[in-house]
């Protein structure tokens, strides 16, 4: 008999800790080991986007302990090869003599807003349930209220007043997040919305 398919809310109750602890293991010696809660944000939305690895994921046999770890040890291999590359970059940086173009102010533009809302999603976990978090993850993610609502087996109505508390939480956990980089006095939560959907436009 095949092994049910894990729901969000599973995945964030029986994952979390687990991707965490292994995260902390592989990183322990490394410069790396200061991303760990990023890199579980980045598997949460890695597993629950559309066509992402939970929709991937077929019934089968065994444990879906293996699939998932093995995400996580995926999403751990791209910030090793990004932390390569910016390693890379630097040494490069030491030897350059002409002045860092539009396209590397633009890179580092978009690696700030990244980490501001990587950062302001570990604050916003720290306040909510983590039914909470998995529900307001998968729509982050890209799930749709109504078909989140029908696979979850929650009325939209309800559902729709749990993920707008959510919403105004995370907002809470963005504005200290960019108070504490001593942004908040010149940034707003909403300008800093509109400048990320211009930073990280496809």
């Amino acid at each position: 008999m095949g092994t049910a398919l894990p729901t969000p809310i599973d995945l964030a109750e029986e994952y979390e800790s687990l991707v965490r602890s292994v995260l902390c293991q592989r990183w322990k010696k490394t410069s790396l080991r200061g991303d760990v809660d990023d890199a579980v944000q980045e598997f949460f939305l890695e597993s629950l986007k559309p066509c992402g690895a939970l929709a991937r994921y077929e019934e089968r046999s065994d444990s879906h302990r293996a699939y998932f770890l093995s995400v996580a040890r995926n999403v751990a291999r791209r910030f090793e090869e990004r932390a390569a590359r910016d390693a890379r970059r630097r040494q490069a940086g030491m030897h350059a003599t002409r002045r860092p173009d539009a396209t590397i102010d633009q890179r580092l533009d978009r690696a700030w807003a990244r980490a501001v809302l990587m950062r302001a999603a570990i604050r916003f976990r720290r306040r909510v349930s983590t039914k909470t978090y998995a529900l307001f993850a998968a729509v982050v993610a890209g799930q749709t209220i109504a078909v989140l609502a029908r696979d979850q087996d929650i009325p939209a109505a309800p559902l729709y007043r749990v993920l707008e508390r959510a919403r105004a939480e995370f907002r809470l956990a963005l504005d200290q997040e960019l108070r504490s980089r001593g942004d908040g006095q010149r940034r707003t939560v909403d300008a800093f919305v509109r400048e990320v959907r211009f930073l990280l436009r496809p």
